[in-house]
């Protein structure tokens, strides 16, 4: 049984702000921040790239006295405010598509 379900092996998070988009992108070797004017259809662009879409709102998070250590699925929950230990991209994306109700960019 493999750990990861095939096409589920990253996320990232990606962010509306005035005037474009900012892709937050952690991975073992730090965070990858890029920048995107309006004119980007960023969502559509990551579909075309085969990624999942979906949108998501930030929950309220209080972090408590243990930390688990950070990759991309514990960056973007912690990012959202959102407080289950979800490990996999897969179990995230389930997660974020029950929460926005089926809602996909």
């Amino acid at each position: 049984m493999a750990l990861l379900k095939p096409g589920f092996s990253h996320c990232l998070l990606l962010h509306r702000v005035p005037g474009g988009w900012v892709l937050l992108d952690p991975s073992f070797g730090g965070l990858e921040i890029s920048v995107f004017g309006e004119d980007v259809d960023v969502p559509g662009k990551l579909r075309g790239a085969g990624c999942a879409v979906v949108a998501a709102r930030k929950e309220e998070y209080r972090q408590g006295i243990l930390r688990p250590p950070t990759y991309c699925v514990s960056f973007v929950r912690y990012a959202l405010g959102i407080k289950n230990l979800t490990l996999t991209p897969y179990r995230l994306y389930l997660d974020l598509v029950d929460k926005s109700h089926g809602l996909r960019l």
